[in-house]
């Protein structure tokens, strides 16, 4: 009889700690198998925010160089009668380029971008600019440009300059440089 039971006791503490390993091991796997589900709705949940983090961030960046092109403006009409006047703007450019084109007497901001700043394929008017958005597959290709009556210049000659993105801020200088003819010249340059 106390063999029997010996063997029992035996048996049931085998049982138990059979169990016991075996609960560890579920443990780990049910461990691994939640971590995968909560990184695989993360990846979802990812897929679907960033391109909405990134249309908002671009259209951050649009109106932040929309006011900035429109304090230009407001700039050079503030001294375009007094001849030898000159303001300096800071500006950071965090996205897009915007070209000073004074072969045409034009200043242009153009940006690839997710958000659509503006019914695609119509050019509409705002604040005197001219606003532009094309498709380009999943971007859209945003442009705003104003032509002005001044004689426009970049340091000094008419040629056509670049301002890409940087991190750090842009002086940008507006002086009325005086008439040529009737025509005002108003020199933009980057210092």
């Amino acid at each position: 009889m106390k063999r029997g039971l010996n063997n029992q006791v035996k048996s049931g503490i085998f049982h138990y700690n059979f169990f016991l390993k075996n609960r560890k091991g579920q443990i780990w796997i049910e461990t691994v198998i939640y971590t995968l589900i909560i990184m695989v709705l993360i990846g979802v949940v990812l897929s679907y925010a960033n391109p909405k983090i990134e249309s908002f961030r671009d259209k951050i960046s649009i109106e932040r160089t929309m006011n900035f092109l429109m304090a230009l403006d407001n700039t050079m009409n503030d001294i375009q009668n007094v001849p030898g006047n000159k303001r300096v703007i800071d500006f950071t450019l965090s996205d897009g380029e915007i070209r000073i084109d004074g072969i045409e007497n034009r200043i242009i901001f153009e940006i690839q971008s997710r958000y659509q700043y503006s019914e695609e394929g119509e050019t509409f008017t705002e604040n005197g600019f001219s606003i532009n958005t094309e498709s380009q597959g999943k971007y859209k290709k945003v442009n705003i440009s104003k032509t002005y009556q001044y004689n426009l210049t970049y340091a000094g000659s008419d040629q056509l300059k670049t301002i890409s993105k940087a991190s750090t801020p842009y002086k940008i200088s507006i002086s009325n440089n005086g008439f040529s003819g009737n025509v005002t010249i108003m020199d933009i340059s980057i210092n």
